[in-house]
């Protein structure tokens, strides 16, 4: 469950070159500015917060945004393709020299998982018991919240194999591709990132504000792309009452191409949230 949510609305050119015009020349690394944040407050408690985050963008190989062929349709895996092989409680690995690789279903999913190599042929889908059960899995968080939500799922169904176990996972940060930090001053006029995991209890998601927009290019040619894009970050708990209160913030921003590029990284000027208000 998400206690936040992620609209986006997007203004984007394509250049492309023609005859007698040459397209403008930007960095394959996408580049951004920060035009504007504003901030709804919710009158009563039917309706959401909102905080309008809006930048501008530029990018030289037009490849911003994540759409659903890459999203279903790429393969798969951050490594090499794992040949995953399970087997139940009754046996678990125990070679000490054994190597452990990180793999997802697609690069885009939103779960990354664990295997354990034994040889080329036995690779172990790596599981709560294992923190107990297997040296070198002493790392592994316990079986206790906030873990079990964040980083535990049962009985999944992984590269269509189904595992009737529970299964440690991390979060894949490739799902996302708008990155959003904030920042609140300890007093002192220093700006300490803020530790959502205190703020919604329990947690329901390791990257609380963290968004995903679609394709900014809509052709089918590699083109450098310029426009602004307006991410709506949707809050149900309410980013005045519960999330920042009346204290002093600042937001840094980020977004990543498909090929992995991270931007450069913007950042806002102090602000209250009476300050962006805009109702």
């Amino acid at each position: 469950m998400r206690t936040n949510l992620n609209l986006f609305f997007a203004f984007a050119l394509v250049f492309l070159s023609i005859a007698c015009y040459d397209a403008p020349k930007f960095s394959d690394t996408p580049e951004i500015s920060l035009v504007n944040l504003q901030y709804y407050q919710r009158e009563n408690a039917s309706e959401i917060d909102t905080l309008k985050m809006t930048i501008g963008f530029q990018d030289g190989d037009g490849n911003l945004g994540i759409n659903k062929v890459n999203d279903k349709g790429e393969t798969v895996v951050l490594h090499d393709s794992p040949g995953l092989t399970y087997l139940d409680d009754a046996y678990r690995p125990t070679n000490n020299n054994a190597e452990s690789e990180r793999f997802t279903s697609s690069v885009y999913g939103e779960k990354v998982y664990y295997v354990q190599h034994i040889s080329q042929s036995e690779k172990y889908i790596v599981t709560k018991s294992f923190k107990t059960n297997v040296p070198g899995y002493e790392w592994l968080p316990p079986y206790e919240e906030p873990y079990i939500t964040t980083n535990y799922v049962i009985n999944p169904t992984i590269l269509d194999q189904p595992i009737e176990d529970t299964v440690y996972t991390e979060f894949n940060v490739n799902n996302r591709n708008f990155y959003i930090t904030f920042l609140m001053d300890n007093g002192s006029g220093e700006y300490t990132p803020i530790d959502w995991t205190k703020n919604i209890p329990p947690v329901y998601t390791q990257y609380p504000f963290d968004g995903r927009f679609t394709d900014m290019n809509k052709s089918e040619s590699s083109a450098p792309i310029k426009g602004e894009l307006t991410n709506n970050v949707l809050s149900i708990v309410g980013f005045n009452n519960t999330l920042i209160g009346n204290n002093l913030v600042k937001v840094q921003i980020q977004v990543q191409d498909r090929n992995f590029n991270k931007s450069n990284i913007v950042e806002s000027e102090p602000f209250r949230l009476r300050d962006i208000k805009i109702n």
